[in-house]
C-alpha cells in the first residue's frame, strides 16, 4: 500500500466518527484499550453470553475475557472473545492452547 493510499484511508476515517473511533482503539496501547468503556461493554456482553462461567471448565471464580483474535479490536464479534477463569487463562498462555476436562485438566 502506498503512502498516498494510507493518507487517503486515514483522512476517510477521520470524517467518519465510527471509523475514527475504531482506528483510535486499534492504535492505542492495549492496556489503555482494556480500560475503555467500549471494552468494558464487550467484556460484560461476553460474560452475559457465557452465563458468567468459564467456557472451558465452568468455574465462576476469577473470570477474565480473553481475545481469540485482535483482528477486529474496537469492533469485536462475539466469537472474537472467550470467558475463562484465571486458571484456564493461565494454562492457555503457558501452553498456547485451551485444555479442558477431555484433555486432562
Amino acid at each position: 500500500m502506498t503512502a498516498m493510499t494510507d493518507d487517503r484511508r486515514d483522512s476517510d476515517e477521520l470524517r467518519d466518527p465510527k471509523a475514527y473511533e475504531i482506528m483510535k482503539y486499534r492504535r492505542m496501547d492495549y492496556g489503555y484499550y482494556l480500560r475503555t468503556e467500549h471494552w468494558k461493554q464487550v467484556k460484560l456482553d461476553a460474560l452475559d453470553r457465557a452465563g458468567h462461567k468459564c467456557q472451558v471448565c465452568g468455574s465462576i471464580e476469577r473470570l477474565q475475557v480473553h481475545h481469540n483474535t485482535y483482528e477486529r479490536r474496537g469492533q469485536e464479534r462475539p466469537e472474537d472473545v472467550i470467558v475463562l477463569c484465571h486458571d484456564c487463562h493461565t494454562l492457555f498462555h503457558q501452553h498456547g492452547k485451551l485444555r479442558g476436562p477431555q484433555n486432562g485438566r
